[in-house]
Parts: C-alpha cells; sequence; structure tokens
C-alpha cells in the first residue's frame, strides 16, 4: 500500500494505492462441510467440486490495483465537504456463469448416481471501474464541550455501473445513501 496526504489551500488532500496478489491452498479438499450449501456439486474447469472448495481457489482471485483520491474542504465554519474518487482496475472474479451441464451426481458416499443440472463456475473478467463518493459534514455546538454532528455520506453520486447484469448477479448497488446524527460530550469542536 502507497498513501499520502497533504493540506493544500485550506483542502486536505489524501491519496492511497493498493496492490494485490493472493494464493491459497489446501492439503486436503475431501473434507465435507456440515452446510448443504458448502457440499453442493458444481462444475469448475470441467470437473465436478464441492462449492466450498471453490472457496480455496476463489481467494487466488483478487482485485489487483485499487486507487483513492480524497479533496476534503471546510467550507463554512464547522461545514466539511468530502469528495472521493475510486479507481478499481480490472480483474476476474470466480462465480456462476449462469450455465449448467447435466452430470451423473452421488450426492452421499453410497448414494446412487442420478443425473442433475449442476451450474458451471469460471472466471469472469469484471472491468475496470471508476466510483465517486460524497460527504457533507456538520457540527453544532449545543453547549460547552457538547456537539450535535450530522453527517450526509452519498456513495456511488454518478450512479455508474461496476459489473454487466447476469443471470446470477441481476443486481447491483447504484446510488446509496446515509444520514447519520451523532451527540458528542466532552471533546471540543472539529
Amino acid at each position: 500500500m502507497l498513501g499520502w496526504s497533504r493540506t493544500v489551500w485550506d483542502t486536505d488532500i489524501g491519496l492511497n494505492v493498493t496492490w494485490s496478489e493472493t494464493e491459497r491452498s489446501n492439503s486436503s479438499y475431501d473434507a465435507r462441510s456440515s452446510s448443504a450449501y458448502q457440499d453442493q456439486q458444481v462444475i469448475y474447469n470441467d470437473e465436478l467440486v464441492r462449492l466450498g472448495e471453490l472457496d480455496v481457489v476463489s481467494d487466488n482471485f483478487a482485485r489487483p490495483l485499487v486507487a483513492n483520491l480524497t479533496l476534503s474542504r471546510e467550507v463554512l465554519p464547522r461545514f466539511r465537504v468530502s469528495l472521493t474518487g475510486r479507481y478499481r482496475d480490472a480483474y476476474d472474479n470466480l462465480e456462476d456463469t449462469g450455465r449448467q451441464e447435466g452430470r451423473f451426481v452421488q450426492e452421499c458416499p453410497g448414494c446412487e448416481s442420478t443425473l442433475q443440472g449442476v451450474p458451471v463456475y469460471g472466471a469472469v473478467e469484471r472491468p475496470s471501474t471508476v466510483l465517486f463518493d460524497a460527504k457533507l459534514a456538520y457540527s453544532h455546538r449545543l453547549g460547552f464541550r457538547q456537539w450535535l454532528d450530522f453527517e450526509l455520506i452519498l456513495d456511488n453520486v454518478f450512479d455508474q455501473r461496476t459489473h454487466t447484469a447476469t443471470a446470477t448477479r441481476p443486481y447491483e448497488s447504484g446510488i446509496g445513501a446515509w444520514a447519520l446524527v451523532r451527540y458528542r460530550y466532552g471533546e471540543e469542536g472539529r
């Protein structure tokens, strides 16, 4: 991770960049979980595997490059505006492709195999994205060492798409808004 911050002309500027690469392995894929969901059989690389086994493989898919730039400034006394731009580089994600293949599946040791439609999992490329967030914050003094803070937090201000909808992922979050009211006692103002 690389980070940098400065104050320039009464504006706080912060930049951080992270790059990650992960790899995880497991000596045994034969253990069964206590979860029916994790024990569900799926196809990955043309092999029948349990969904729980893909948790180990999916950790090898990382978001390699992420950068955040934040500008924050007090525009009026006790009223601060912050803007953040977030860049995420393209990456591969391991997920259900929405396809199924017919396979003979044995649900438990000693059970008879039956022909079933089995979900196919694979690497799906997620494109790079740039999203913008905003925060408006105001602190109101109530009395000696007492403050009431109001914050409005807006995620994905321009309602940018982060992926293409598929049968297995038909929804994505758009604009998100959070309102916060906080009472503080015993602190000096911000």
